[in-house]
């Protein structure tokens, strides 16, 4: 059932890709929406990187290896065993309350109003960031000007294949920390269309869960669901990201 879910969401117009990690500098963001659009381009090599200026994140969450048996333990009420099947590894921000994530978020198109409501673009993600901050994740995000102190950027464009509505990208440090990530977003769907504003929040929400660490869920009433329905995290969304933000980043042994 579940890969017969999966193959189903992957035609959706709210499906999205696998991961890749995101990439150092605001024009490789650029030319990964643009590889996007041209349905060029395969995701980069994960590879460990380290920000300048990062927190050290064993300061905040003691490090050493997760203990799987505990962590499956919640598997009835989350999807936690999802997000540490493929590689073993759990990957998560540090603790980033005092001091939050930047995010910086590209100007929009002139021409971006979303059908329903005429309501911004920008506004609904910023709306998306502040929604996982509510689900008790040791996570806060500030909205910066510079994209060169950013550490999250999030882009438009048009259209994207394959009827994706979103991408995502993450960095991450050699511990398995993240340190970054990117954000491209579709405006219009296959049609043309301009997107409603619940759906596109409902995209929106979906992409910065990922950002957060969130992998795909198996469920279709979760927003982290390959094929987006809603545009709020569901109570498994927000019980797998407390699981998450409750271990050190690193291997589950």
């Amino acid at each position: 059932m579940r890969v017969l879910f999966l193959c189903l969401a992957a035609l959706s117009v709210l499906s999205c890709p696998p991961l890749s990690p995101a990439r150092d500098t605001d024009a490789d963001m650029e030319q990964f929406a643009k590889a996007a659009v041209h349905k060029s381009g395969r995701g980069a090599k994960a590879k460990g990187m380290k920000a300048k200026g990062a927190m050290q994140p064993c300061r905040d969450t003691p490090c050493g290896a997760v203990p799987r048996a505990k962590l499956m333990a919640s598997r009835d009420s989350t999807y936690i065993d999802l997000l540490v099947s493929d590689d073993s590894l759990i990957r998560r921000w540090p603790v980033r309350v005092a001091a939050p994530v930047r995010v910086w978020i590209a100007p929009p198109p002139a021409d971006a109003a979303l059908l329903e409501h005429d309501m911004e673009p920008v506004a609904q993600v910023r709306r998306a960031f502040g929604t996982w901050e509510s689900v008790g994740v040791p996570v806060r995000f500030a909205f910066v000007e510079d994209s060169a102190s950013a550490e999250v950027h999030v882009r438009w464009t048009d259209q994207l294949p394959h009827q994706r509505a979103g991408l995502a990208r993450r960095k991450t440090n050699s511990r398995n920390w993240l340190v970054g990530g990117g954000v491209v977003l579709a405006l219009r769907d296959s049609s043309g269309a301009s997107y409603a504003a619940d759906t596109f929040l409902g995209v929106a929400v979906h992409e910065v869960g990922h950002v957060l660490g969130l992998e795909h869920s198996d469920a279709p009433d979760d927003v982290m669901a390959p094929l987006v329905r809603g545009h709020a995290p569901s109570a498994r969304d927000r019980a797998t990201a407390r699981v998450l933000y409750g271990y050190s980043a690193g291997r589950v042994r």
